[in-house]
């Protein structure tokens, strides 16, 4: 027998399971237009830097280097990131897990800054 309290409660979590899957798809095409924008932005940096005339300078080797770690990080992080939102479970394995947990936390001490070599 359904009295008010369950019906209520049954309400709100219908409610609260939209918003949810709302919320969700909102952050999966969030993730997958920074994907994009990644991807395209560093690619073509990189291809008009190939292309350059003058790519031995100094700037163009740092902005080259630049490029591709920021792409590095975007397919490190974003993307496992987009896998992980649209499957909900891992199943790479226990290994790839660990590897790929690796991968993301030394590209994040890389970004912030955490080098061990300066003193």
């Amino acid at each position: 027998m359904i009295n008010e309290s369950n019906l209520m409660i049954i309400i709100f979590d219908r409610i609260f399971l939209k918003i949810n899957r709302v919320l969700q798809t909102e952050q999966l095409t969030f993730l997958w237009i920074i994907f994009v924008m990644i991807v395209f932005g560093n690619c073509s940096v990189l291809v008009t830097l190939s292309l350059s005339k003058n790519r031995k300078t100094r700037m163009n080797f740092f902005i080259m280097h630049l490029a591709i770690a920021d792409l590095m990080v975007g397919l490190i992080n974003v993307l496992t990131d987009i896998i992980w939102r649209m499957t909900v479970a891992f199943y790479a394995g226990n290994i790839a897990c660990k590897v790929i947990k690796y991968l993301q936390v030394s590209s994040d001490s890389n970004i912030f800054g955490n080098n061990q070599h300066t003193k």
